[in-house]
């Protein structure tokens, strides 16, 4: 993290600043003095306080055997009294306003406020790395490490906000913009009240028989299958076979007949026959017709369709709609127990 009103150098500033080497620096073990504010991890650069490097700097020891400096620690903003507070506020926004920072607050308006407004204000300006900023988040809330990243790489409509920094290639945000993206942008985590679904409540959505009877339940498989209009369209659950596409109903209807419901739904309004995509395995090729297709309506069998994998769902359907052993539109001879194709 770094601090209010705080700037960090990497390595090779550091050198700089000692006039030496980093490889000589790194014999020396100099940087062994300086805490990382950012960075240390496996393949993550590592950023230093620069006043600390400063002090280092003019402090190195002359050989390996020279014991190290005692950098001091970093000053801490939250820990100054309420007149050291607002006087490291002045300076800090005055060095910023004299480098063409524009910044969230004025030094009047910062006169203004009160001490504990100033100091939620510096806390706010606090810069946390990603790790840093997924453990700012609340526990209840908090992502895992690869859920912060995906926020921070990926492109959905939670993802993190710009970083309000980079240094040195490592990204920073104010700990005030992590907090107002959790509270704003991001979407309410499972489990918290008033979300989701209302208590007592099954989750399913009633359909109006009105208007679940103007809307066809249809499906064409691979055989010859009806096509029927019920309640809540369970009828693509009632068929057992692999299932093509889904059609909306067309001209030319049948009334159904007798009917029979299926699982609780209401009984059907009207169906019809739909040619099948490609006839059974077993039937015979008729003259002139590619395989794959039929040249009219075909009859249903009460044993299943085409007598190609007899199926008691499947005869349910056939049966509901009251075209078991007829033709449609014209009259196509077809036996009850074998295939319609002959």
């Amino acid at each position: 993290m770094i601090s209010f009103g705080r700037k960090v150098v990497d390595r090779e500033d550091v050198a700089v600043l000692a006039g030496k080497a980093v490889g000589t620096l790194r014999n020396l073990g100099a940087f062994k003095a300086l805490t990382p504010v950012a960075g240390g991890g496996r393949g993550t650069k590592e950023l230093y306080d620069l006043e600390q490097a400063r002090f280092l700097a003019s402090h190195l020891p002359r050989t390996k055997t020279d014991n190290l400096p005692q950098v001091p620690a970093a000053t801490d903003v939250c820990a100054l009294s309420a007149e050291q507070l607002r006087a490291e506020v002045r300076r800090v926004l005055l060095e910023e306003e004299q480098e063409g920072v524009v910044g969230d607050l004025t030094i009047a308006q910062a006169d203004a406020l009160g001490e504990q407004d100033l100091r939620a204000w510096v806390r706010g300006r606090e810069l946390l790395t990603l790790e840093e900023a997924r453990m700012a988040v609340p526990h209840e809330r908090r992502p895992t490490k690869s859920t912060m990243e995906s926020y921070y790489r990926g492109s959905k409509a939670t993802r993190l906000p710009e970083p309000d920094a980079v240094f040195y290639g490592v990204a920073f945000w104010t700990r005030a913009t992590i907090e107002r993206w959790n509270s704003l942008e991001r979407r309410p985590a499972h489990g918290i009240k008033g979300h989701g679904r209302p208590a007592g409540t099954s989750g399913a959505t009633a359909v109006p028989v009105e208007s679940a009877e103007k809307t066809a339940a249809s499906v064409i498989v691979d055989e010859p299958t009806v096509e029927c209009s019920t309640g809540d369209a369970n009828l693509a659950s009632a068929v057992t076979g692999p299932v093509g596409e889904t059609t909306s109903l067309g001209e030319q209807l049948v009334p159904a007949g007798t009917t029979r419901r299926f699982r609780g739904a209401p009984a059907s309004t009207f169906s019809r026959v739909v040619r099948p995509r490609r006839p059974p395995a077993n039937s015979e090729e008729t003259p002139g017709v590619p395989r794959g297709s039929h040249p009219g309506p075909v009859t249903l069998p009460r044993n299943g369709y085409g007598g190609c994998g007899t199926s008691r769902s499947r005869g349910h359907i056939a049966e509901s709609s009251g075209l078991v052993g007829t033709a449609w539109p014209n009259d196509v001879p077809s036996t009850w127990g074998g295939p319609p194709w002959t």
